[in-house]
C-alpha cells in the first residue's frame, strides 16, 4: 500500500513538504501515511488521485483506483481489523441500499405494465363482446362470414387467455418482487444495527483507554524490541504507553516479562498506569487475568501484579479507593479466571508509601471501612492485619484501633500480637508487659481484656508464669502485673501459675525440718495475690 502511494506521489514532481503545504496537512501525518507507519484514509488517497489528475490533465483510470481500494482492505484487515469489518459493513450496507433501489423501479415497471395489460385485456372483452352482436346480426350473411367470425373469435379467446395468464404471472413476480424488496429493507436494517454497535463499540474502547489512532500490531513492536538497543526500547515503551489500549499493554508487558525484558515490562507497566486515570489500571489488570492460562509461569503474572500495586501505592487515597471498588465491581459475578491483586495489601502498601502523612491513622479505619462496604471484609482483615504485625498495639495505628472500640479489628490486633510472640518463643515475652501496659492506659478497656483474655487462652502455665515474672521485673509492674494476675484468677489459671512460680523461683530452703521455702518480696506478693483465688 505505502509503495503503490509513494509511486503516485513521486509522479506530481514535489516534496513531501510542498504537499503537506498544498493539502494543508501536518508533514508527519504525510510521512506516515506514505511510509507505511499507518494505513491512509480514503479522503488521503481520494486527495493525492485528484491532485496527480490536476498534474497529468487526464484521469487516473478505474483500474488504478480499484487496486488502491483494495490495498488499503487489506492493510486494514491486518492493522485494524475493527475499522476493516466496519467499512465492509458499510459497502454491504450501500450495496443492499442499491439493490433496494433497482427492485423498487422494478416493481414500478411491472405496476405500470400490468396496468396497461389489464386495460388492453378489458379492451378485448369489449371487441369479443362486440363480436358477439356483430356475429348474431350477421349470422344471415352465410356459412363463410359465419366461419370467418367464428375463428376471429377463438382467435381473442386465445389472446385474452395468453393475457389473462400473463396477468397472473406478473402477480405472482410482483408478489415475489415485493417480499424481495422487503428482505433487502430488513437485511439493510439489520446491517446497519450492526455496524452501529461496531462503530460504537470501536469508539468506546478507543475513548475509554484515550487512544485516538491505530498503531501498528503488537507482534511487530515486539520484533522491534528484540532487536532494539537499550535507548531505542526506552523510547518505544514510552510511546507504547502513552498510546496503545490496556489490552494491548497487558500484551505486551506479559510477552517482556516471558522474555526476561522485566526492567521495560515494569517501565510499561509503570508509565501506562501514571499516565491513565486510574480505572485504566483497573482495566489493564483484567485484561491480565482474562490472558491468564493454564500451565502458564505464574511467576509473570506475580510480577505484573505487584508492579500494579506498586503503581497503585503511589496514587492518592481516592484513586486507591476508586481502584478497590471498580476491581471488586468487576469480580462480583462469577468469572472464570481467579483474581490476581488483593487489595488488602494494596491497602497495606498505600499505607507503606505515605507514612509520612499526618492523617494516615484516620485515614487507616477510612480504607478498611471502604474495604468492607464494597463487599471484601477479608481485605479490611487483611490489611488490619499486616499493619498491627509490622506495628504491634503500642502504634500509632494500633492506638487507633482500639481507641475506636471495634471489637473485629482489636480480636485481630490481639491475635496477631500474641501469634507473632508466641511464633519467637520465650524470647520475646519480655515484649509483652508493655503492649499490655499500652492496652490498659487506652480509654477504652476492650482492648486490655481481649488482650489479657487471649493471653490465658494462647499460653500454657508455664509460659504464663514466665511472663508474670517477665513483668514483674519490668518498668510496668505497677501497672500490669496486678492486671495480669486478676486475668488469671477470672481465667481459671491461676492455682497451676501460683505452683510453678512456687516451685521454680525460691530462693532456697529456710528449715530443713518443715521444708518452708524463702522468696523475694516482690514473689511472696506474687503467691498471696494468686492465693486469693
Amino acid at each position: 500500500m505505502a509503495t503503490e502511494l509513494t509511486l503516485i506521489f513521486k509522479s506530481l514532481g514535489i516534496s513531501q513538504q510542498q504537499y503537506a503545504f498544498r493539502a494543508n496537512y501536518d508533514k508527519s501525518y504525510v510521512s506516515r501515511f506514505l511510509n507505511g507507519r499507518r494505513v491512509a484514509t480514503q479522503e488521503f488517497i481520494d486527495r493525492l488521485l485528484c491532485e496527480v489528475e490536476s498534474h497529468r490533465q487526464t484521469s487516473v483510470t478505474d483500474e488504478t483506483r480499484a487496486r488502491l481500494c483494495q490495498l488499503r482492505n487489506s492493510a486494514l484487515r491486518v492493522h485494524d481489523p475493527d475499522l476493516f469489518k466496519l467499512e465492509t459493513m458499510r459497502g454491504e450496507v450501500h450495496k443492499y441500499q442499491r439493490e433496494v433501489k433497482r427492485l423498487l423501479l422494478h416493481q414500478e415497471a411491472l405496476e405500470g405494465l400490468l396496468e396497461r395489460r389489464q386495460a388492453e385485456a378489458e379492451e378485448i372483452r369489449h371487441e369479443l363482446a362486440q363480436a358477439q352482436s356483430d356475429w348474431i346480426a350477421d349470422r344471415i350473411r352465410g356459412d363463410a362470414e359465419f366461419l370467418l367470425l367464428k375463428g376471429e373469435k377463438q382467435r381473442h379467446q386465445d389472446e385474452r387467455q395468453d393475457l389473462l395468464e400473463e396477468i397472473a404471472r406478473l402477480r405472482v413476480e410482483l408478489k415475489n418482487t415485493v417480499e424481495q424488496k422487503k428482505q433487502a429493507e430488513r437485511r439493510c436494517a439489520l446491517l446497519e444495527e450492526q455496524a452501529f454497535a461496531v462503530e460504537t463499540e470501536v469508539a468506546e474502547r478507543r475513548e475509554r483507554d484515550e487512544v485516538d489512532y491505530i498503531g501498528v500490531p503488537v507482534e511487530l513492536i515486539q520484533a522491534r524490541l528484540l532487536k532494539a538497543e537499550e535507548s531505542e526500547a526506552y523510547r518505544e515503551v514510552a510511546e507504547f504507553a502513552l498510546s496503545r489500549t490496556s489490552e494491548d499493554v497487558a500484551l505486551l508487558s506479559l510477552w517482556m516479562f516471558s522474555v526476561e525484558m522485566e526492567e521495560h515490562a515494569q517501565r510499561l507497566v509503570t508509565d501506562y498506569c501514571q499516565q491513565r486515570p486510574i480505572r485504566n489500571t483497573v482495566d489493564l489488570v483484567l485484561n491480565v487475568e482474562r490472558l491468564k492460562r493454564p500451565n502458564q509461569f505464574e511467576r509473570h503474572y506475580t510480577n505484573l501484579a505487584d508492579q500494579v500495586q506498586q503503581v497503585v501505592a503511589d496514587r492518592s487515597r481516592g484513586d486507591l479507593l476508586e481502584f478497590c471498588a471498580l476491581y471488586t465491581e468487576a469480580h462480583r459475578h462469577p468469572r472464570e479466571v481467579q483474581g490476581i491483586i488483593r487489595l488488602g495489601h494494596v491497602s497495606y502498601r498505600w499505607f507503606g508509601k505515605h507514612r509520612r502523612l499526618p492523617e494516615r491513622a484516620q485515614h487507616f479505619l477510612d480504607i478498611a471501612d471502604h474495604l468492607i462496604a464494597i463487599g471484601e471484609p477479608e481485605a479490611s482483615a487483611d490489611l488490619v492485619r499486616q499493619v498491627i504485625t509490622l506495628s504491634g498495639i503500642s502504634s500509632l495505628y494500633g492506638k487507633v484501633i482500639a481507641e475506636s472500640g471495634r471489637e473485629a479489628e482489636i480480636k485481630i490486633l490481639v491475635a496477631e500480637l500474641l501469634d507473632s510472640i508466641k511464633r519467637r518463643g520465650e524470647d520475646s515475652f519480655h515484649l509483652l508487659p508493655r503492649q499490655i501496659a499500652n492496652a490498659v492506659g487506652y480509654s477504652d478497656p476492650l482492648m486490655a481484656g481481649l488482650l489479657l483474655a487471649g493471653l490465658c487462652a494462647a499460653f500454657d502455665p508455664v509460659d504464663l508464669s514466665k511472663i508474670l515474672m517477665r513483668s514483674l521485673d519490668s518498668k510496668y509492674s505497677a501497672t500490669v502485673t496486678d492486671r495480669i494476675v486478676e486475668a488469671f484468677i477470672a481465667e481459671g489459671v491461676a492455682y497451676e501459675v501460683r505452683n510453678y512460680i512456687a516451685r521454680e523461683f525460691t530462693l532456697g530452703v529456710i528449715d530443713d525440718e518443715t521444708m518452708k521455702l524463702e522468696y523475694s518480696a516482690p514473689v511472696r506478693r506474687l503467691l498471696e495475690m494468686l492465693s486469693s483465688e
